[in-house]
């Protein structure tokens, strides 16, 4: 279930405003938002293709997670598009210290398990095994294995299909 807020609303990312003409609350329980951004906007570390981006707030009580979430993605800066978001920085929204990242188009692992859409288990046995593969080469262990943390995104054009992890804070 999505919730949205009104328009014209900003988020800071290193300092400098992002302008959004729409956000949308993922899930009621989590803080993690969809920014729709403002077409022509100043966008500072976030490339003009983007449409949206995903803010992700400081949970209450969180902050040594939250730094170590920040910590695992400079960490996996190789990773970043591949099998995890892009980390465009820090910032703040609504008050609260947050972490911008690209939005990645996909189907949790949860959604998917619930669904009728049909993916070949080899095809999802070979990405889990590429994304546990290169958090291993990289030295970093994902213990965060719940279901709604992977997502299937589909391959387009000559790309396959592939899981991208989200939520490192336990990484």
């Amino acid at each position: 279930m999505s919730y949205f807020f009104p328009p014209r609303q900003s988020s800071q990312l290193d300092g400098h405003e992002i302008m959004a003409t729409e956000i949308e609350l993922l899930d009621r329980h989590r803080t993690v938002y969809r920014f729709k951004l403002e077409p022509g906007s100043y966008r500072h570390t976030i490339p003009k293709t983007a449409t949206s981006v995903i803010v992700k707030q400081q949970k209450d009580e969180w902050e040594e997670e939250f730094k170590d979430e920040q910590r695992a993605y400079n960490r996996l800066k190789k990773l970043q598009g591949k099998v995890i978001p892009y980390f465009y920085g820090r910032g703040h929204f609504d008050g609260r210290p947050a972490l911008v990242l690209s939005d990645v188009d996909g189907i949790t692992l949860d959604e998917l398990a619930r669904s009728n859409y049909e993916v070949p288990e080899e095809t999802l046995r070979s990405s889990l095994e590429e994304v546990f593969s290169e958090f291993s080469k990289h030295g970093a262990l994902y213990r965060d294995q719940k279901l709604d943390n992977f997502l299937l995104c589909d391959g387009k054009g000559r790309e396959k299909s592939r899981v991208m992890v989200v939520d490192l804070e336990q990484t």
